[in-house]
C-alpha cells in the first residue's frame, strides 16, 4: 500500500468559476465532477500527467479539489511536490475517475493528524481565468518541504 499525508489543496467551484474544468457546462471529460461528493476526478493534462481531484459537493452541483502535494509516508515511487509527480509516485490511473474514495483501491482516510499552519493563497498556474485565479482557494501545510510552489512572501 502507498500512503502520505496531503499537504497540499486547490479548490474549483461550479460553472461560474472561470478556473474550473465547469466553466462550459457538462462534459464526457468533466462528467464525474457532476457527481456524489467523494469520488475521485482523474483526468490528463498536457498529454502527460494525471490530475487527481476529489468531488465535494452532491450530485448536480458540480465542485472539487485538485490534490496539489503529498507528504510520502509509505512506499511511494517517486516525487510527491505537484499534482503529476503524485499521481505517478502513487501510481493512480486514470481509470479510477467516478471511483468512491471510502472503497479500496484508493481512499483518503482521516487518520487525525493536524498541520500546525494551514495558510490559503491564490491559486497557480490559473492566470487565464482572470480575477477566478486571485481566489484564496489554494490551501497548503505552510511548514511542508513537499509543497509543489511555495507561497510569495508579502
Amino acid at each position: 500500500m502507498r500512503a502520505g499525508k496531503i499537504v497540499e489543496v486547490e479548490a474549483y467551484i461550479g460553472e461560474e468559476d472561470r478556473a474550473c474544468h465547469c466553466r462550459s457546462g457538462r462534459t464526457a471529460r468533466n462528467a464525474p465532477m457532476y457527481g456524489p461528493g467523494g469520488h475521485a476526478y482523474l483526468y490528463l493534462i498536457y498529454g502527460l500527467s494525471t490530475m487527481l481531484n476529489v468531488v465535494t459537493e452532491p450530485a448536480g452541483r458540480p465542485a472539487a479539489v485538485l490534490i496539489r502535494a503529498l507528504e510520502p509516508a509509505e512506499h511511494v515511487l517517486g516525487r510527491t511536490d505537484g499534482p503529476g509527480r503524485l499521481t505517478a509516485a502513487l501510481a493512480i490511473p486514470r481509470s479510477l475517475t467516478g471511483h468512491d474514495l471510502l472503497q479500496p483501491p484508493l481512499t483518503i482516510v482521516d487518520r487525525g493528524a493536524r498541520p500546525p499552519r494551514i495558510v490559503a493563497t491564490e491559486r497557480i498556474n490559473v492566470d487565464y481565468a482572470g480575477e477566478w485565479a486571485a481566489m484564496p482557494w489554494r490551501f497548503i501545510d505552510v511548514d511542508s518541504p513537499y509543497l509543489s510552489v511555495r507561497p510569495r512572501r508579502s
